[in-house]
């Protein structure tokens, strides 16, 4: 039983690529991460150039990502979910930073949570399943049909709110189908 999923496996499985992914797809979201914001300041869109940014902020700043202890949380009605430690921020905040009207630190930050769901419907990221097998899922594409991404956004009274941004069509099905049922 895994009650964390080490940071190094973490890194494996959604390097660069896939933020740099996100960043495309997730419409109105983007990584938080200097390299990031500085391309959108510069406007600059190339893939190359926007990694060369990203590692060569992390190698001078010497930037090691930890998770934290507890990365496996549990919400309805996804079940478990893999907590990663780069936050996404909306397109709109960062721009009212890069244009001063408001500090970047004072953007809210929402932690990504995914899942990767197996064929069946099962959770891969889950407490349940062997390290070793987590261990053995190379990197994660943001285009897989099983994977879920959301964002955690926390409310003024203090509980989160899920925004989800990319939700697996089997799954988005037992969803509505469950809540229907119930509704």
């Amino acid at each position: 039983m895994v009650q964390k999923i080490p940071t190094g496996r973490v890194n494996t499985m959604f390097p660069f690529d896939f933020y740099y992914e996100l960043a495309e797809a997730a419409g109105d979201f983007t990584y938080v991460h200097p390299a990031f914001v500085q391309a959108r300041k510069d406007d600059i869109t190339d893939r190359e150039t926007i990694r060369n940014l990203y590692d060569a902020y992390n190698a001078e700043h010497n930037i090691k990502a930890n998770l934290p202890d507890e990365n496996l949380l549990e919400f309805d009605p996804m079940g478990e979910v893999l907590m990663l430690h780069e936050p996404v921020a909306t397109l709109g905040e960062i721009d009212q930073a890069l244009n001063g009207e408001i500090q970047i630190d004072d953007i809210p930050l929402r932690p990504l949570i995914v899942q990767l769901y197996d064929s069946s419907g099962q959770p891969v990221l889950a407490q349940d399943v062997r390290l070793d097998t987590i261990r053995k899922i190379q990197e994660v594409l943001f285009d897989d049909p099983n994977l879920y991404i959301g964002a955690l956004e926390q409310e003024p009274e203090g509980t989160f709110m899920i925004r989800h941004l990319k939700i697996p069509e089997k799954k988005l099905q037992e969803w509505e189908s469950s809540f229907n049922q119930e509704g």
